[in-house]
């Protein structure tokens, strides 16, 4: 696993700095990547950077801020437009699937692939072969979580 920062300025771009974005690399392990918030910008760190939305696997939101989900709808929609065609699921908190159908209904955005949002309050969100995801609640002005991802051993290891 390795993380790429996509952006990490606060509330607003600067010239030097994009709103909050992180894809979490997993190439060796699942030959996909994860990405955490989409601030307004995260396609365009994307474009510059070696990843594809089309393996693009999960996306976790930590808050409902709009540095952290403006870039979402357009994303989504890109990934379908660019031929992504494998399962997205989008976890975050209570509010995001509202967020999301709304935005992409309006916008009348086509998606060629099945997306799934899973909202939660914390705790256990996420488990497979692989890995776990825990969620646990933050200190913010709105709900917000911050999310443990932990690879599971591997036989030999």
């Amino acid at each position: 696993m390795e993380l790429e920062f996509l952006g990490t300025n606060a509330g607003t771009p600067s010239l030097q700095r994009n709103v909050t974005s992180m894809a979490l690399r997993m190439f060796e392990e699942r030959r996909t990547f994860w990405l955490f918030d989409c601030g307004e910008g995260t396609q365009h760190q994307i474009l510059r950077s070696s990843l594809k939305l089309s393996k693009l696997e999960h996306i976790w939101i930590t808050h409902l801020h709009g540095d952290h989900i403006f870039g979402l709808p357009g994303l989504m929609s890109s990934r379908s437009n660019q031929g992504g065609t494998t399962p997205l699921t989008v976890f975050g908190p209570p509010g995001l699937k509202s967020f999301l159908e709304t935005s992409l209904n309006i916008s009348q955005s086509r998606m060629e692939y099945e997306w799934t949002v899973v909202e939660h309050e914390g705790g256990m969100i996420y488990e497979d072969d692989e890995v776990k995801v825990e969620s646990l609640k933050l200190e913010h002005r709105i709900d917000s979580y911050g999310y443990r991802v932990v690879e599971k051993d591997k036989a030999g290891s």
